[in-house]
């Protein structure tokens, strides 16, 4: 959504490939949520499934918004850079928040989880590394490297940013709410 609303008030094109999204939501959605899903758990679900689902995911994907952000505007900064360039660090940026991500909700780790993370990040590197032309992710050039490298070691400084600043909104709400007569 965030990015929607980018796109439309600025001037920049999305570098991301739909081919390419395939990779991230691949190893980082549909694999570890089938396997995920098929753990025992006798815990009741607590509060409201959909407010639990987005306080989760919303600091990822706000994570995910900055950094590609980011990147669509130093590939603007930067015109000689390949548009090729820009999309294949913004989606290994996207694999990266998703695996942060995928780790934070797999936590604590046990041995099924710790082997699924495990073969999940050795596919990944294994895709990247012998099959990039299948999502059209071009070799990354000293700029691209640079780029992925600097919007990566602001990844998880970010993600704990914004996990921060969920958990004292939501927090905030919380009590406000409490404050508040309730309506019958």
């Amino acid at each position: 959504f965030c990015v929607a609303i980018l796109l439309l008030l600025a001037p920049l094109s999305y570098t991301v490939k739909p081919v390419q999204l395939s990779l991230p939501s691949t190893l980082t959605i549909g694999i570890p949520s089938f396997f995920l899903a098929l753990e025992p758990n006798k815990n009741r679900v607590r509060g409201k499934f959909l407010r639990n689902i987005l306080s989760r995911g919303l600091p990822a994907g706000l994570t995910y918004f900055t950094l590609l952000a980011g990147v669509m505007l130093f590939a603007y900064a930067f015109p000689d850079l390949p548009e090729a360039q820009a999309s294949a660090v913004a989606t290994l940026l996207l694999c990266l928040v998703g695996f942060l991500m995928l780790y934070t909700v797999a936590r604590p780790l046990n041995l099924w989880r710790g082997l699924l993370l495990s073969l999940l990040l050795a596919a990944f590197f294994v895709l990247v590394l012998f099959f990039p032309s299948v999502f059209l992710l071009e070799p990354l050039t000293l700029a691209g490297w640079l780029m992925l490298v600097l919007f990566a070691l602001l990844s998880v400084p970010l993600l704990m940013l914004y996990t921060y600043l969920q958990k004292k909104i939501g927090a905030f709400f919380a009590r406000l709410g409490e404050r508040l007569p309730r309506r019958r």
